[in-house]
Order: structure tokens, then sequence, then C-alpha cells
């Protein structure tokens, strides 16, 4: 068991609770419904959460460690955390930083 990566996988628990608590905030206020962004969101956060409980168990019992399988929920989780967040974007209308008329 390393320092480094019980704290990462710490922080990576600490920073997928923190989404999953606003995502799920915004679905609780909704009137309507959800739009497929949202739902989206909160399916990346269910997902990270795997990751990171895999991560974590991984971290203290070396016997379950499958390094590919370590890396792919990983990757994924990273990119999909990408996207959504892309995709949030988008959707809440955000514009450049560089244009000055906004």
């Amino acid at each position: 068991m390393q320092i480094s990566l019980v704290a990462l996988r710490g922080l990576q628990f600490f920073l997928v609770l923190v989404i999953t608590a606003l995502v799920g905030n915004v679905i609780a206020e909704a009137f309507a419904g959800n739009p497929s962004s949202v739902n989206f969101a909160i399916f990346v956060a269910v997902f990270s959460w795997i990751a990171v409980l895999y991560g974590l168990v991984t971290a203290f019992l070396d016997k379950f460690s499958v390094p590919i399988a370590t890396l792919a929920l990983d990757g994924i989780a990273t990119l999909l955390n990408f996207i959504a967040g892309v995709v949030l974007a988008a959707k809440l209308g955000v514009h450049s930083c560089g244009n000055k008329v906004f």
C-alpha cells in the first residue's frame, strides 16, 4: 500500500462525492423532469463511484488488483467526466472567456 496512491484515491473519492451532490441537487430541484444532459451527468457520477470504489479496494488489498481493469476504469471515468463537463457547459450556453462583448 502506497501512501500517494491512497491519498490520490481519497481525493478522487472526495471529488466524486462533490460531483454526485451537485448533480443530485440539480435533480432534486427540478420542477418538470430533467434534461438528458443532467441524466448523463448522474450516470457519469455513478460510473465514477464504481471506479473509485474499485480503486480504493485495490489500493488496500493487492490480491484484488487487476492493473488493466484499474487503468480501463480510470480512463473511461476520466473520458466520461470530460464529456459530461463539455455537455453541461454547452447546455448552459457558456461563452468564450476571450469574448469582450459578452
